[in-house]
């Protein structure tokens, strides 16, 4: 197994969810599946590793050298990348866009109400920890900060013009307020009218007008 892989289980080994577990299971993929597996003997590793603190997932580029039976050499690359719960993939930690080449996403964080949405399903023993993390995680394209300062994910925000004219995000608890204050509006317009047209001046009849001019 390689460093990174060492580092990777142990990570997860560290989780919350396998604090207390003597045997914890291992990652759901193999660090060290694309390495030849016929009696190969590595010559060589290089490995570049994005970690994210606080997550069990990490970014790895991997490249081996191995000589063969035969005494071939043997060369393999291997990429991890993450599928994000907003449904893009990403490669690596930072968004870059670089004149002439495609854009690349990368990991804004997690989505708070994604968090707890999948946290139940972690308690009930549905989902794995590091499922209920990838879900969490929204991409750079996809994820807004709403007006509290939360970082939601497309599902979870609601895209409306300010006072100014611009675009601002709220989250689902500001949806909830904003949408009380609606129907207190449509609740209490009418009575508001109502109110105006009370208070308005009448227009001065015909008879008060030949009166002015006598």
């Amino acid at each position: 197994m390689s460093m990174a892989s060492k580092f990777l289980n142990w990570l997860y080994k560290r989780s919350p969810h396998n604090a207390a577990d003597p045997n914890p299971s291992a990652t759901p993929y193999d660090q060290d599946a694309n390495i030849p597996r016929n009696e190969s003997r590595p010559i060589e590793m290089a490995i570049e590793q994005d970690v994210i603190i606080g997550l069990p997932l990490s970014f790895e580029d991997e490249d081996t050298i191995a000589r063969g039976t035969n005494g071939e050499l043997i060369r393999s690359h291997k990429k991890i990348s993450i599928l994000c719960g907003c449904g893009h993939i990403a490669s690596q930690l930072h968004a870059e866009n670089e004149a002439g080449k495609s854009p690349k996403r990368g990991i804004a964080g997690k989505c708070l109400y994604c968090e707890k949405e999948f946290q139940k399903m972690l308690k009930k023993g549905l989902i794995s920890e590091i499922e209920h993390e990838r879900q969490s995680l929204v991409c750079t394209d996809c994820a807004k900060l709403a007006i509290s300062g939360i970082l939601c994910c497309p599902r979870h925000y609601a895209a409306i013009g300010d006072e100014n004219g611009n675009i601002v995000y709220l989250d689902p608890d500001e949806q909830a307020k904003q949408s009380r204050k609606d129907i207190q509006k449509q609740i209490l317009m009418p009575f508001a009218t109502l109110f105006i047209k009370q208070n308005q001046p009448k227009p001065p009849s015909s008879s008060d007008i030949n009166e002015q001019k006598d």
